[in-house]
């Protein structure tokens, strides 16, 4: 591990150690509820079983700094378990420190960045960003000309393989949560958003470190001014092994909830800890909510308008010339006299087609017509056109006409159309000979449109007037915080959606907004008290007896008093007896000028010693004499007029400044 102060070391590991100690104290007591007499006793064996296990400095190195820094076993306090949890791993008090100044028109210039690259606690790697910084974004910058917000180029942080960071090239689509900084979008929001902007600069580096490989560990982050500085470990050294549950998770996130649930299913600490108070019953309820806006492409094809369902054999379509969106088509056959038959007889040529989408139909023409001798045609039973005075239904008048005729018809058949299934029937009589074929045309329209909408879940919330907003981040830029505006305003987002044969592209100012709400306990959802209780404990207590009420089998209440009555006697000591001692000592110490005892007329000098006592016995050293025995020692007073005498002769005690001044206490 590397070299930190202990102070500093001992604080990054706090929530491990006291999850820790969590693990030593409870396997030791948590135990089916005991008598009264069975709890003092508990309480005083836990109690010696602390001051056993880290009752002193050499203890506490024993028992939990030396297992938390080389592997060696920790134990619970009556010694029946082991377990290991080692936090040793190579690490930086400070591997990331990033600095930036205000430039010209706000932007941020210059911003250099140092990294420790190998954790050995010297920055190895500076560098400086070579563009002014106009946006800041999670992932990346964004560089405009100075103080404006054109020309602007667009850069992801980008760790290479040997851990230094730098920029790369990117759209600004590939960036995520941006937001404007420069003079641009208003005056000082470089310096009054300093500590936002240098989270999400340091963010967006140690991620690229991160995404690079997973595990980097931040363990903590100092900030001061316009500097930023991350601490942490080198977890790869620790865990060389790409197997580690930590990996699992990485790779897939979702297992981590379903291992967590099975993990806490049968444990008694988490059981005991979720089955604390957790201040619900607060006035003030908060309330998460979000709005989300969703855009999307609807897209409606020509299979998505109409399509043939049945016909009869001779129906064919073809291609409009220079229009996609159109074909005609050709039913029936017109092949001079192919039908033969004696008599007068009709003969029938059929399309059906399905319409899905009737407002998309444009066009729908008969176009022209080849028959011999007489046709009739109907559009799901409207007559459209026919000759001869021949309906289709009865013979016509003039069954013979000896040859084939054409007739341009150019009548439309659109209004005889509807939604569903639409049947267009060609009829032909024929006397002896003949034939008959009708083309036509339809012109369809498809369409590419957005359909948006906005799921709002925070209406019901900001309609409420005993309701306020305290956060909210806009596509990742936090713009409400601690109940006021940041001044930050993300940046219009330009997006693209890809159909079958068409595409959109649509800007939009905003697409996610993350919301909290404060709302008073008399707010919508916020939860009722009940006071009375404790008004009436209130209320009718004394001095010398309490007052109460006692809820009965049936949910009433009775009131009830009773004297006070407080056991004192947990078995445990008034204070931790310590005893004093002394010695006689020389003093050796090295100055500059030498030994100090060389100096000195007499170089003896009396040492005092405070030991803390064992079963009542004063652990005396070696040349060690008694002054006081074990008891419960004040040395208050001498400590502070010791304190005092260095304070004082720390102080100004000649006229440096040739004025007289009185002595400062």
């Amino acid at each position: 591990m590397l070299r930190r102060d202990r102070e500093e070391w001992l604080f990054l590991s706090l929530p491990r150690i006291a999850l820790i100690l969590l693990c030593i104290a409870f396997s030791f007591t948590a135990e089916a509820q005991d008598t009264s007499e069975d709890q003092k006793d508990r309480a005083k064996e836990l109690i010696d079983g602390v001051s056993e296990k880290f009752g002193s400095s050499d203890k506490v190195e024993q028992n939990l700094t030396n297992p938390l820094t080389s592997g060696s076993s920790f134990t619970t306090l009556d010694g029946s378990q082991s377990f290991n949890q080692q936090l040793s791993c190579p690490s930086s008090s400070s591997f990331l420190e990033l600095f930036y100044a205000l430039g010209a028109g706000g932007d941020l210039a210059p911003v250099i960045v140092k990294q420790d690259t190998d954790f050995d606690g010297e920055y190895d790697y500076n560098f400086t960003l070579p563009v002014p910084v106009s946006g800041v974004c999670a992932n990346g910058i964004i560089s405009c000309n100075n103080g404006t917000w054109s020309n602007c180029s667009y850069h992801l942080w980008n760790a290479g393989t040997n851990d230094r960071l730098g920029l790369k090239e990117a759209n600004l689509a590939d960036l995520a949560g941006c937001y404007c900084v420069n003079n641009s979008c208003g005056s000082s929001l470089a310096f009054g958003n300093r500590y936002t902007i240098l989270d999400d600069l340091a963010g967006g580096m140690s991620g690229a470190l991160m995404q690079r490989d997973p595990r980097y560990a931040i363990s903590a982050v100092d900030k001061q001014d316009f500097v930023i500085k991350l601490s942490g470990q080198d977890t790869r050294t620790c865990s060389p092994d790409t197997t580690t549950p930590q990996h699992n998770y990485y790779q897939n996130a979702v297992t981590m909830a379903d291992d967590a649930f099975t993990a806490s299913a049968g444990d008694e600490v988490y059981g005991l800890v979720t089955g604390i108070p957790s201040g619900d019953d607060a006035l003030l309820t908060t309330n998460a909510c979000t709005i989300e806006r969703t855009v999307d492409l609807e897209e409606i094809l020509a299979t998505d308008i109409f399509a043939r369902v049945t016909s009869t054999p001779d129906y064919e379509e073809y291609a409009c010339s220079g229009d996609e969106d159109c074909f005609e088509f050709g039913l029936g056959n017109d092949e001079d006299d192919h039908i033969r038959q004696d008599g007068c007889n009709i003969f029938t040529e059929r399309v059906v087609w399905n319409i899905d989408r009737i407002d998309r139909i444009k066009e729908a023409t008969l176009l022209h017509a080849n028959y011999e001798d007489q046709i009739a045609i109907r559009v799901n039973g409207q007559l459209i056109f026919n000759t001869g005075g021949f309906n289709g239904n009865s013979d016509p008048s003039d069954c013979q006409i000896n040859d084939q005729a054409s007739v341009s018809i150019n009548r439309s058949f659109k209004s005889a159309l509807q939604n569903g299934q639409n049947e267009l029937v060609m009829k032909i009589a024929i006397k002896s000979r003949g034939s008959g074929k009708l083309y036509g045309r339809l012109r369809y329209e498809p369409s590419c449109e957005l359909v948006e909408s906005v799921a709002n879940s925070c209406a019901r919330y900001a309609d409420n007037d005993a309701c306020r907003i305290i956060e909210e981040t806009v596509d990742g830029v936090k713009t409400f915080q601690n109940g006021g505006r940041t001044g930050l305003t993300p940046i219009s987002q330009t997006r693209t959606l890809h159909g079958v044969k068409c595409s959109e592209t649509f800007t939009r100012e905003w697409f996610d907004r993350s919301r909290k709400y404060e709302c008073e306990a008399d707010a919508e959802d916020a939860m009722t008290f009940d006071f009375s209780r404790q008004e009436h404990i209130y209320a009718n207590s004394s001095i010398d007896q309490f007052a109460d009420l006692q809820e009965g089998s049936d949910g009433s209440y009775t009131p009830i008093t009773g004297d006070y009555t407080i056991d004192t006697e947990y078995g445990i000591a008034e204070c931790e007896e310590i005893c004093k001692t002394q010695s006689d000592e020389v003093d050796a110490e090295v100055s500059s000028t030498g030994v100090v005892s060389d100096v000195l007329k007499d170089p003896e000098y009396t040492e005092y010693n405070y030991h803390r006592c064992s079963a009542g016995v004063c652990p005396v050293g070696p040349g060690e004499t008694v002054v006081e025995d074990c008891g419960c020692l004040n040395e208050f007073p001498q400590a502070m007029a010791m304190m005092q005498t260095f304070r004082l002769a720390g102080k100004d005690l000649i006229c440096t400044s040739g004025t007289k001044k009185p002595v400062q206490y």
